[in-house]
């Protein structure tokens, strides 16, 4: 167990600039930053901060400004067929931290990987610039979470998942399993999701890839592109529909059938504004304070209400509304969640001028009628 610490400065010639976990390790209200992995590797260097080779679990830590020299600029996990690896990462930040493959979190064989109330944002790699799978036979669940901000040369710059070894041709552990509910993919340089079927990259479908079936579900989710990008690949391997998928939004139709496009999904700046994660005394030298940032949505989203909350049965049976946000703002706050990592508390429609006033039919009142938008819980309108 690891609580309340610092990690800061270390550097590693191959895996885990900070931290290598050999056996399980709980890693909490911790800080690792400007640590450095892969100084001199002759093999895949993998976490520029923890490097995962059993099970890990950490929350409520931040992860930032470590640079891995091949893959996983924060963490990476290498699991195998006899020893499939377990992470948890819940109310923690992954930001800025850089690789050549994944800038935050590098993937690699059989693991089970949750990730739940956490920012993954303004990480940067050549390929992938946030989430990566690159060998198969990974499951990787997110909830209550946004992706933000992440930049790649090429593929996605938020999130890429494989249907076999995206690395060599196939020929790895077989197909990924993705799941997403309740998630914010916004604000990244590139496409939000890479969704590729027959060279290997899958993301969006029950799709065969080399001989390899990938499973996704998609709930409650915006996949939003930047001006200049779309939010999904449209290539000419694109996969399209994914048959687990309910209550979804995209800013431009990239994304398939299984999501709704719309000009309305209005998301505010990135900021944390107020997560309930975040408070609390955190001991140790240094106190660490994850910035958990999301991005709210303004009056009038597409998104507010609009979530499904029925159980849905693949993949695994689960509610499709979580009974918090990202923040830990109770869900739902209308009559239905809202979609995305975000759950609007409701705003205030007041007149501020203009009553009282009559005209003839047709006529122009001599003052302006006008009202205010606002909202008591500190968010932006």
């Amino acid at each position: 167990y690891i609580g309340s610490s610092v990690f800061g400065g270390n550097s590693s010639d191959c895996n885990g600039g900070a931290l290598a976990a050999a056996a399980p390790v709980t890693v909490e209200r911790s800080e690792l930053y400007g640590n450095q992995a892969g100084l001199a590797c002759s093999e895949l260097a993998l976490g520029g901060a923890i490097y995962v080779e059993n099970a890990l679990w950490l929350t409520v830590s931040a992860v930032h400004d470590n640079v891995s020299a091949v893959a996983g600029g924060a963490i990476g996990i290498l699991g195998n067929l006899n020893s499939p690896k377990t992470v948890e990462i819940r109310g923690s930040a992954l930001y800025s931290n850089s690789a050549t493959m994944a800038g935050a979190v590098a993937i690699g064989g059989p693991s089970v990987t949750h990730i739940e109330q956490s920012s993954i944002y303004s990480n940067t790699a050549t390929m992938v610039g946030g989430i990566a799978s690159g060998y198969g036979g990974a499951t990787i669940d997110i909830v209550n979470s946004t992706l933000a901000g992440n930049s790649s040369g090429y593929m996605a710059s938020a999130l890429l998942v494989a249907g076999g070894n995206a690395l060599e041709d196939n020929a790895g552990f077989g197909p990924d399993t993705l799941t997403l509910r309740n998630v914010t993919i916004a604000g990244n340089d590139r496409l939000g999701i890479n969704a590729q079927n027959g060279d290997g990259f899958g993301a969006f479908a029950n799709t065969d890839v080399g001989g390899k079936t990938a499973t996704v579900g998609i709930t409650n989710t915006i996949i939003a592109g930047g001006a200049n990008e779309q939010s999904c690949y449209t290539g000419p391997l694109a996969i399209g529909s994914v048959p687990a998928a309910v209550s979804n939004l995209d800013n431009d139709g990239t994304c398939g059938s299984s999501f709704t496009q719309s000009d309305a999904i209005l998301l505010g700046p990135l900021g944390d504004y107020g997560a309930v994660l975040q408070s609390g005394s955190i001991g140790g030298a240094t106190p660490v304070t994850p910035t958990l940032v999301v991005f709210p949505l303004l009056p009038g989203s597409a998104a507010i209400d609009a979530g499904a909350g029925s159980l849905i049965a693949t993949p695994p049976p689960q509610s499709a509304c979580p009974f918090q946000d990202q923040r830990g703002v109770m869900r739902p706050q209308g009559s239905a969640c809202d979609i995305g990592a975000f759950e609007s508390q409701g705003f205030t429609l007041a007149k501020t001028g203009g009553d009282e006033q009559s005209t003839l039919w047709g006529g122009v009142f001599a003052n302006p009628l006008a009202a205010s938008v606002s909202s008591s819980h500190d968010e932006p309108v």
